[in-house]
């Protein structure tokens, strides 16, 4: 018998191959992102499966999908620093040239190495709203020189005050609103985020297209897990209704029980495997999931 491999990833998103479910919000992000000019709103509790969703979206789409997690940026110049790095590079010399013009119309120092256009000491921590606004207009632009579908996507987007201020929004939508040539797409993971962004007092009230990311129905995943230890090389594994009911609704949080839960029959272990693998998770170092059965939302939640 060939050594069991673990076949559950809590730690990053889902690639194809493990990605599962979400019939009906797929094919909705796949048609978003294969257009242009379209403004959505994806909301939900975290470790939900939100980017897991959006980042599988773009690859069946084949769209230019420049993701950028704002609460790890530090500042407007860093964020607009990931996101001029995760924009397509031009494809042949012709567009290159044309990249290129677009570039040293937006900023006054561009550095062009190996077919890649950089920027130097363009990003001014003093002048980050400035930087963002030059970034997002060189981005839509190049876009549509390049004439294809890109969706620039602010990920935990509620963070964005954080960087602007209060009327971030209000600024981001300032500088949006005439950009033809980009998809953007809003994802966060705090309850007040919808009515930030879309009450009548909001600044894109009316503008977004709404998707709420809910949790996936315990049977469906119950199957997955089975599936999935049976890829990782345990043909057996009665254990996946047991770890859907304990883990909670979040799906971040099922796939690292039965992460758990896998390493132990596979050492051999069969007696209350679940419960022990919950209490390695939630008396560890760090208990960062739910209590049985509970809630995994986080206080920002409350």
């Amino acid at each position: 018998m060939s050594k069991a491999s673990n076949p559950f990833y809590f730690e990053s998103p889902s690639d194809r191959w493990s990605f599962t479910d979400r019939e009906d919000l797929l094919p909705q992000l796949v048609t978003f992102m294969s257009e242009r000019n379209r403004r959505m709103l994806v909301h939900g509790r975290r470790r939900m499966g939100k980017t897991s969703l959006m980042q599988n979206a773009a690859k069946k789409a084949g769209a230019a999908f420049l993701y950028c997690d704002v609460s790890k940026a530090a500042s407007l110049p860093e964020l607009a620093r990931k996101l001029l790095e995760s924009a397509p590079q031009a494809e042949n010399d012709g567009l290159l040239s044309k990249v290129l013009g677009i570039a040293k119309k937006h900023f006054k120092t561009v550095v062009l190495a190996a077919g890649k256009i950089t920027l130097s000491g363009e990003l001014k921590p003093d002048q980050g709203t400035q930087t963002l606004e030059d970034v997002l207009n060189y981005l839509n632009e190049q876009a549509g020189i390049m004439d294809k579908p890109w969706t620039i996507c602010f990920d935990e987007f509620q963070d964005i005050q954080i960087l602007m201020g209060e009327r971030a929004a209000w600024q981001l939508r300032g500088i949006v609103q005439g950009h033809r040539n980009v998809n953007f797409l809003f994802s966060g993971s705090d309850h007040r985020l919808v009515k930030w962004m879309t009450s009548p007092d909001a600044a894109f009230f009316k503008q977004l297209t709404q998707m709420e990311v809910r949790a996936i129905a315990p049977a469906h995943l119950t199957d997955w897990i089975a599936r999935r230890a049976k890829i990782g090389g345990l043909a057996r594994f009665p254990y996946g209704a047991d770890i859907v009911a304990i883990a909670g609704p979040c799906t971040g949080d099922v796939v690292r029980l039965a992460k758990i839960v896998f390493d132990l029959v596979a050492s051999g272990k069969t007696d209350d495997v679940v419960k022990v693998a919950f209490d390695a998770i939630a008396l560890g170092p760090v208990n960062t999931i739910a209590k049985p059965g509970g809630d995994c939302r986080p206080e920002r939640w409350n």
